[in-house]
């Protein structure tokens, strides 16, 4: 895995970047959804934030494997009553953060339900999803175990890391945003060459028809 080739991480300018990325950030209200956003924004903890009302989004740009991407963050609220913004959530995402509180179990129960809310709203196939334990530096409170968490991430197939905005130990929250963005430019690639060789191969049949009707002879 590469790192990101520029610090903070977003601080690069391109007018024409190779990838554009909407990435969703979701999970229940208080699991620090916002804390993290200013992290990987500005390499920074706010205390000071307040919860997000509605959704808050940024557009960042950072370059990596020598590529320019373009990142739109949107910070979305955990409460109830925003929900009936969701189909705004998920249009055109390419990549979600489920994110729950290692200090709160009703957080981590609640991460079925934000899949539910999400699929309903985007095929959760075509979108990388990588889900985050946050709040790694209360330790000492921690309620949610690796084992239960392990059999959750194993079972789904999703990517797993365990963050905290304040301290961002072991920099997982580089690690975490790096390991997403590589893998909607491997979705991205994979469905770039899938198109080519459907055009190729319609090309191809064209030209067989063509030659087919120039064989034909006239009666």
């Amino acid at each position: 895995m590469t790192s990101f080739e520029s610090h903070p991480w977003f601080n690069e300018d391109t007018d024409s970047p190779e990838y554009n990325f909407k990435i969703v950030f979701i999970g229940d209200s208080g699991v620090g959804k916002s804390k993290l956003t200013d992290r990987f924004k500005n390499n920074q903890f706010l205390p000071d934030s307040k919860a997000t009302v509605g959704v808050d989004f940024s557009n960042h740009v950072v370059k990596i494997d020598r590529k320019f991407v373009r990142l739109t963050l949107w910070d979305t609220a955990g409460q109830e009553r925003y929900r009936s913004f969701a189909s705004s959530y998920f249009k055109d995402a390419d990549g979600i953060f489920l994110v729950f509180d290692l200090t709160n179990p009703d957080s981590f129960d609640s991460l079925e339900k934000w899949i539910e809310l999400a699929n309903s709203h985007i095929a959760l196939e075509s979108v990388s999803l990588v889900v985050l334990g946050n709040k790694k530096d209360l330790e000492e409170q921690r309620k949610v175990s690796a084992e239960i968490i392990s059999d959750f991430v194993h079972k789904k197939g999703f990517k797993y890391f365990e963050t905290s905005a304040l301290l961002d130990e072991n920099n997982n929250v580089c690690k975490a945003m790096q390991a997403l963005v590589e893998e909607m430019m491997g979705i991205e690639h994979e469905a770039s060459v899938t198109s080519e060789k459907l055009k190729q191969l319609s090309f191809q049949n064209v030209n067989r028809k063509d030659e087919a009707d120039n064989k034909g002879g006239c009666c």
